[in-house]
């Protein structure tokens, strides 16, 4: 975000102001349009190098929090059980400190400059904030759609858990050794299991605290957009030999994971309305196999 300097945008405040004086009988001499310049823009040639060094993107603290509980329970030799649950989460902090400090000490400034070559009769006020210079927007219309908003959003979360991230989850594994049901040898060496997994709901979005047909600009981060919490099923079977003359053992096994999948998308983004952006692909029940050599 940069309303001062020479940009894309139409409103640019450097570009105007130094158009103003530019043109402003009696000429002005390079050092003294340089001068008027810093003085409306209330900007010396320091003060736009500390700027620049502002960060357009900062880095904030995030907390994590949680607890994980893993149990293991076999009922007899052959059988396996273990189950695990996990409740996490992630605070922010700090959020955003130098953009906010810029953006408080340069408010007074852009919001009362006033552009002289805008005609008073058709704009009492002149002020340079709120003309359109051509662009799709005035300079106060892009701060409040690009910068404000998306900005009190994420400083609204200052303090609490990010919604977006999973805060439960858990899991039930499970094997058994056929050789506690059979007596075959070749089925002796077979062993079972699979597991079942389940995630909780996370945010992908958040609802507008306006609603359409209205114009939304401004997120609710009290109502979040959930996804659904998700339960996913894998099995798997093993046999376990031995090779070249029993110096080598092995085991081979087949996997399948998410069981239930047959491929599908599956909302990541959604729009203050609630209707999903942007997705992403999951794939279908996938099948492994693998081999594993113990020499």
């Amino acid at each position: 975000m940069n309303l001062d300097f020479a940009g894309s945008q139409a409103f640019q405040l450097k570009t105007h102001a130094t158009r103003w004086f530019a043109a402003t009988p009696p000429t002005l001499t390079a050092a003294q349009q340089k001068a008027e310049v810093e003085r409306v823009m209330a900007l010396t040639e320091a003060d736009e190098d500390a700027i620049d060094a502002i960060p357009r993107a900062e880095t904030d603290d995030v907390r994590g929090q949680g607890t994980k509980l893993n149990l293991n329970y076999n009922p007899s030799n052959f059988w396996t059980l273990q189950l695990t649950f996990n409740e996490k989460r992630s605070i922010n902090s700090n959020l955003s400190t130098s953009v906010t400090r810029h953006i408080a000490k340069r408010m007074a400034v852009w919001s009362t400059i006033k552009d002289p070559t805008i005609n008073p009769v058709l704009e009492p006020q002149q002020l340079w904030w709120r003309h359109n210079y051509g662009g799709s927007q005035t300079a106060e219309q892009y701060y409040e759609s690009q910068v404000a908003s998306p900005l009190l959003q994420f400083q609204s979360l200052e303090g609490k858990a990010r919604p977006q991230l999973t805060r439960y989850a858990g899991a039930l594994s499970t094997s058994y050794r056929l050789a506690g049901l059979v007596e075959p040898p070749i089925l002796k060496r077979v062993t079972v299991g699979g597991a079942l997994r389940w995630q909780d709901k996370s945010a992908i979005g958040f609802y507008g605290k306006q609603q359409l047909p209205a114009t939304i600009n401004e997120l609710d981060i009290g109502r979040p957009i959930w996804s659904n919490p998700r339960f996913y099923a894998d099995a798997f079977v093993s046999y376990r030999t031995r090779l070249l003359s029993n110096k080598v053992g092995t085991t081979w096994q087949l996997n399948v994971r998410n069981l239930q999948e047959t491929g599908r998308l599956q909302p990541v983004g959604a729009y203050p309305d609630g209707t999903p952006y942007s997705y992403r692909i999951v794939d279908p029940r996938q099948f492994i196999l693998s081999a594993t050599f113990d020499l």
